[in-house]
């Protein structure tokens, strides 16, 4: 009897002290050779002829968020390397789209326009702006999105600072020239979603595109600001040459500050290799284009932002103009009054961006 308790002793498995917690593993091996509920097993070389190694170890506690244990990646770009740069060039994006709006006030006068053409001429922003939405998407997937922002910035700078020489040839150039500032603004925000949501870790996405959209909607604040200076002292045109000159050192910026392709590549491999490994699984494959129209949440969000955007450009066009013709506001408050809606929508973007964070990092979905 006692041979064969000290062979079935001989033959029972080894606890090695691999970390916290491994010592004790070691020494309360329970008889059964099983290990305990926080050790895991890991099998080894065989040491011998009919004889296995086995180690013990204990198991990590997971300590991961919802966000992380569903595919955030850590580490990779800074937040504020992507989403500020995109704050700025945003933030010109809309200066350039809104200055017509308070220009249409002088402008129309200069030129005879009347209500409806002076409609159509804001209105032919939106028929660029339409026709890239998509496009700029493709583009972004393709080239990246730094590149693709790059071109926006230099587009519809350039198109903005021709519009005064174009409305000076007549109403047909200068409806071209207002589209042309559309295409260039319509693969802005594209290029954003492409940068965000290959760069930013999942649990930091929503503040990145709330500082962004934030940028954005400031762009508004800043050219119903300045708008009435300039209008009274250089003229409507100064709107147009002075916004479309900001393009350089916007596009300076971006360029300087943002990482081009071959770095955010390897950024983002780095952190995703990390936490495959820690995970033990490969990174989520993208989502099929069928698979998200089929998908009621993505509906949601279409009819979200078609009402949103109806009320949006109807405030972009017209807000000034009302305040002029209805209250008889001169310039100057007509653009303090117009920029409190754009004002609440940049605290509420950035707020809102912090808020889904917070929530979906504690499980909301």
């Amino acid at each position: 009897l006692a041979a064969k308790r000290r062979a079935a002793l001989s033959r029972r498995p080894r606890a090695e002290a691999t970390g916290k917690g491994g010592a004790a593993a070691a020494r309360n091996l329970p008889r059964n050779g099983r290990a305990p509920p926080n050790v895991r097993l890991l099998r080894g070389r065989p040491r011998g002829r009919g004889e296995e190694t086995r180690r013990f170890c204990p198991a990590r506690a997971s300590s991961a968020s919802p966000a992380e244990g569903e595919g955030a990646v850590r580490g990779g770009p800074s937040i504020f390397a992507i989403a500020l740069p995109t704050a700025c060039c945003l933030l010109l994006c809309n200066m350039c789209r809104i200055c017509m709006s308070t220009a249409v006030l002088q402008a129309s006068a200069e030129f005879g326009w009347s209500d409806t053409m002076s409609g159509l001429i804001q209105s032919a922003f939106l028929w660029g702006y339409m026709a890239t939405q998509l496009l700029g998407g493709i583009l972004a997937d393709a080239f990246g999105g730094k590149v693709v922002m790059a071109f926006s910035v230099a587009w519809f700078s350039v198109a903005t600072a021709l519009t005064p020489a174009a409305a000076a040839l007549g109403q047909a150039p200068l409806l071209l020239m207002r589209a042309l500032v559309g295409i260039g603004e319509g693969v802005a925000l594209p290029s954003m979603n492409n940068l965000i949501g290959k760069n930013v870790r999942t649990d930091r996405r929503a503040t990145a595109l709330g500082m962004s959209f934030g940028g954005f909607h400031s762009g508004n604040i800043v050219g119903l600001l300045l708008s009435p200076f300039l209008i009274s002292n250089y003229g409507w045109r100064s709107l147009f040459y002075l916004f479309g000159i900001l393009g350089v050192p916007v596009l300076l910026l971006w360029q300087g500050v943002v990482p081009d392709a071959q770095t955010l590549a390897a950024q983002r491999g780095e952190a995703a290799a990390g936490a495959s490994g820690a995970k033990g699984g490969p990174a989520a494959a993208a989502i099929p284009i069928p698979k998200l129209l089929a998908s009621p949440s993505v509906w949601a969000i279409f009819v979200a932002n078609f009402v949103n955007h109806w009320g949006y450009f109807i405030y972009l066009s017209w807000l000034p103009t009302y305040f002029n013709r209805q209250f008889s506001l001169d310039i100057a408050k007509s653009s303090i009054f117009s920029l409190l809606p754009w004002l609440v929508m940049a605290i509420c973007s950035s707020l809102s961006g912090i808020l889904a964070d917070f929530l979906i990092t504690r499980g909301m979905r």
